[in-house]
């Protein structure tokens, strides 16, 4: 009898709070009872809810009685372009995954939910630094040798259940697992607690991912900051700290500029103590931080993106 040639890889990037662990011990479970040789590890990351955690794992497409007592050699990490199964609970989680090259057209199918959890980089931004999740849609179009896209956020809610309930159902429905789907099913309820609600969880992911049913549709694009009104037709938005009327870029942030382009001129700002009245963010100069009160009118270098 031919036996594969190598086990089925999967890898899992979750957030803490989100099941991650939950749904690699369904997936051993599953393997476990149809007589597969499996083997999971864990990466914990960051041990708190939204921090960045990882689990993988590795199945053995063939019954442990057609092995004649051998035991396959099973790895306990990944590597870039050998990963089967690509999950993501997140969509810059599969952005992270491509960029760090465990997604490969040749061979990887991956499925992730298309929902946002801002991570800290980008909230922390002075403007918009919110990453561009079509730039991701677009990368994993081209990246992956198959896609299950969806919102599985939602699904959850609505069935009550966590997103990994959902996730383990889209991997189920999308054929790429050597399980069926009454073995998945069974691993949930030998969880015990809280399986009903993961069992539905896992029935709309998995008609989902075996085209039964349609995903649910998009919520509408949240608009960026630049896509309000009060934007100039030369790109620009004019404002005014104490009086001194200044540009902004759309799409820039005064503290990248700040950082990125030189000070061709010189204008007048206010600065009162340690604080800079004014939009430019540029840094402070040390007579200016000795002011003990009150406000000086300083000459300082003016942003290249700034207008007079």
């Amino acid at each position: 009898m031919n036996l594969p040639e190598r086990p089925i890889t999967i890898l899992i990037a979750a957030l803490g709070g989100e099941g991650g662990g939950v749904m690699a011990d369904w997936l051993m479970e599953a393997a476990t009872a149809r007589g597969y040789p499996a083997q999971a590890t864990s990466i914990p990351g960051v041990a708190q809810r939204t921090g960045a955690t990882t689990y993988y794992l590795e199945i053995f497409p063939a019954e442990r009685k057609q092995l004649d007592g051998k035991e396959p050699v099973l790895s306990l990490t990944p590597s870039p372009g050998n990963v089967d199964v690509m999950v993501a609970s997140e969509l810059i989680e599969a952005g992270r995954a491509m960029l760090n090259g465990f997604v490969s057209p040749e061979r990887t199918t991956l499925i992730a939910s298309t929902h946002r959890i801002y991570a800290t980089v980008e909230k922390m931004q002075m403007a918009d630094g919110r990453f561009d999740s079509e730039r991701v849609r677009d990368a994993a179009a081209q990246l992956a040798k198959s896609t299950v896209l969806f919102d599985m956020r939602k699904l959850a809610q609505e069935s009550g259940t966590v997103i990994n309930a959902v996730l383990f159902g889209a991997m189920a429905g999308s054929g790429v697992l050597p399980l069926s789907r009454e073995a998945c099913e069974q691993a949930i309820r030998h969880g015990g607690r809280g399986a009903e609600a993961s069992l539905r969880g896992f029935a709309a992911g998995f008609d989902i991912a075996a085209r039964q049913r349609p995903a649910p549709a998009e919520p509408p694009k949240t608009k960026r900051a630049t896509e309000f009104s009060g934007w100039g037709k030369n790109g620009c938005r004019t404002t005014r700290a104490r009086g001194t009327p200044s540009c902004t870029k759309r799409g820039s942030s005064p503290f990248a500029a700040a950082m990125t382009s030189s000070p061709p001129k010189s204008r007048a700002i206010l600065r009162c103590g340690w604080r800079t009245r004014t939009s430019s963010a540029w840094p402070i100069s040390r007579p200016a931080r000795r002011a003990s009160s009150g406000c000086a009118r300083k000459s300082a270098p003016r942003m290249a993106n700034q207008s007079s």
